[in-house]
């Protein structure tokens, strides 16, 4: 159960922090740019959490 909560957490932290780095990246330019910024970020932001991921389960678990 505990796996199942964590993951969930870093899904919900992936989108917060994607959409983060697409506000500051698209500001003004309506939400069809601010979408497309979000896809890009999450090409970008999922390869690191994976990674991140499995060092973490490597080393502390």
């Amino acid at each position: 159960m505990g796996w199942i909560l964590g993951i969930g957490i870093g899904v919900v932290t992936l989108f917060w922090l994607a959409a983060e780095l697409a506000a500051v990246e698209g500001k003004g330019q309506g939400n069809r740019a601010f979408f497309k910024s979000v896809k890009r970020s999450l090409y970008v932001i999922t390869p690191l959490f994976i990674v991140a991921g499995v060092l973490y389960y490597l080393f502390f678990n």
